[in-house]
């Protein structure tokens, strides 16, 4: 989802939705090929920039809803995992988590840890 308050923005996302294609949300590029008799085409309209169909099928909408449905019990264990990896880098001089004030609001899709190679003597590098 996308929110804005800025209307060129969003008229290009419409269009992005809509693989692209325009009708009468932009102006049109050749306006001869939209018009017969002074009459615009109801059938006419452009591709005027790469588009795409970000659209989910109906088996990944299933098996979204059935995940959703999962979302607190998965978010509990990630937070049991937190703690015990808390709990086993309690006191490391090499390694310290990051991010702990925001924990409280976190799905903790990744543990993020800060080592300091420097102290360990070694480096990065293969």
């Amino acid at each position: 989802m996308i929110t804005t308050n800025d209307e060129s923005i969003y008229r290009h996302l419409l269009a992005c939705v809509a693989t692209a294609s325009t009708r009468a949300t932009t102006p049109i590029w050749f306006r001869e090929a939209s018009v017969t008799g002074g009459d615009a085409n109801l059938w006419y309209y452009e591709m005027q920039e790469l588009g795409f169909n970000y659209r989910i099928t109906d088996i990944q909408a299933a098996l979204a809803l059935s995940q959703l449905s999962k979302l607190d019990r998965f978010i509990e264990r990630r937070r049991h995992l937190v703690a015990r990896y808390d709990a086993a880098s309690l006191g490391c001089p090499t390694c310290c988590c990051r991010n702990k004030r925001a924990r409280q609001h976190s799905a903790h899709h990744l543990y993020v840890v800060r080592i300091n190679f420097d102290r360990l003597g070694t480096s990065r590098a293969p």
